[in-house]
């Protein structure tokens, strides 16, 4: 069942994949899910040197579907598209945007991305911050709104980003995370993570699952086989490099070309020559430290890095 489970029409809508293998294979489940549901449209969040390949496996994998690329930091209107694709580090900018526009799936590509950050408790009044202790009060302090729900807000930028988008969404969203390395070395690290496919509660929330599994100070590891096993149970799905190896493609290298600003080309050969001079001035240094000729050396030194660039 495991290597079909995002292929499955009875699989569970909120996913926990960890893929020690290459991301092709877990990027065409995951997109298969969501196109099988029918959830579209879809965000994907995931690191910046993965979006376009992203953007061209929904192209490869299912032609005729629509898909763009979110890049910088200046707002636009989001036109009518199928898969919205953007890098954590401008995920903060553009998720009130993407949660004003609608969406009605996550996926969340090297997910362990999102395992920092604090959860605080806020008013969810607009305009109004006051910090509140439950999930529910009668009446704010600050702005005296009642029957107030409170806001959960998250210390790490990209944390609290995905965090809203994922809190934006039903509970019968699909919401699938995908990383490598869920962990690296605790089992708090896991919080955040579980908490954005809504399966924290399992655990009977954070607290009792960090004074279960994260030991006294909260930074151990205990009772991990009881974890190991929930976690099969109920959300996660682990596959090694052998249990499927056959079904992957060959390794491929493919170029990726992007366009330069006529000022950046400018500052990139400014830094070309810098650097090459330098080389220059050390095989300079070198030659005259062996009783060489020290020009001659630094002609040669230029001579073979232009050739070279």
């Amino acid at each position: 069942e495991a290597s079909v489970i995002c292929l499955s029409v009875d699989a569970p809508d909120r996913l926990y994949v960890t893929e020690d293998f290459i991301v092709t294979h877990n990027s065409l489940e995951s997109l298969s899910t969501i196109m099988m549901k029918s959830a579209l449209p879809c965000v994907i969040a995931c690191k910046a040197k993965l979006k376009y390949t992203l953007r061209d496996e929904v192209w490869k994998w299912f032609p005729g579907s629509t898909a763009m690329v979110l890049n910088g930091t200046e707002i636009f209107p989001i036109p009518d598209v199928e898969f919205i694709i953007l890098n954590y580090d401008i995920a903060h900018v553009w998720y009130e945007t993407l949660i004003e526009r609608g969406f009605k799936s996550l996926i969340v590509d090297e997910s362990h991305y999102i395992k920092n950050g604090k959860r605080s408790l806020v008013c969810s009044t607009p305009g109004c911050t006051h910090g509140m202790k439950f999930e529910t009060i009668k009446k704010c302090p600050k702005c005296k709104a009642v029957n107030v729900t409170a806001k959960r807000r998250y210390s790490v930028r990209r944390t609290n980003a995905v965090m809203q988008m994922a809190l934006s969404l039903p509970e019968t969203s699909p919401i699938l995370l995908l990383t490598g390395t869920p962990l690296d070395a605790r089992p708090r690290e896991m919080i955040r993570q579980l908490e954005a496919i809504d399966r924290l509660s399992i655990f009977g929330g954070e607290s009792k699952y960090k004074y279960r599994y994260c030991g006294q100070d909260g930074k151990g590891a205990t009772n991990t086989l009881e974890l190991h096993r929930k976690l099969r149970e109920n959300c996660y799905v682990r596959r090694r490099i052998e249990d499927v190896f056959q079904d992957l493609p060959p390794e491929q290298y493919i170029p990726r070309f992007v366009e330069v600003s006529d000022e950046d080309m400018k500052r990139y050969r400014d830094v070309e020559r810098d650097v090459v001079e330098y080389f220059a001035q050390r095989a300079a240094a070198e030659a005259r430290a062996r009783g060489s000729d020290a020009e001659w050396a630094a002609y040669c030194k230029r001579e073979q890095l232009e050739r070279v660039k």
